[in-house]
């Protein structure tokens, strides 16, 4: 999962983005980490190279975690390899 956020406090927006993956089970990995699953398309979108399967328990997981992502007001846009 990458996650595209605009903030003016990095600090806090890197803080409150550990919190929300913590709930959610999930763990914040360095800077461009999970680049390697995606490659960038015509309009500068993220595409996976390589969709994964998921279960339908993880599935349930990926949605929870990306509803919540969503709500924080730092964040632009979410991408996931999960099919």
């Amino acid at each position: 999962m990458v996650i595209e956020a605009y903030t003016d406090n990095r600090n806090r927006t890197v803080q409150e983005l550990k919190h929300l993956l913590s709930l959610n089970g999930g763990t914040l990995a360095n800077p461009g980490a999970a680049m390697w699953a995606f490659t960038k398309n015509t309009e500068g979108r993220l595409e996976p190279v390589s969709p994964i399967e998921l279960g339908e328990e993880d599935n349930q997981k990926v949605a929870d975690l990306m509803e919540a992502l969503e709500e924080h007001d730092d964040v632009n846009e979410i991408y996931t390899n999960a099919a």
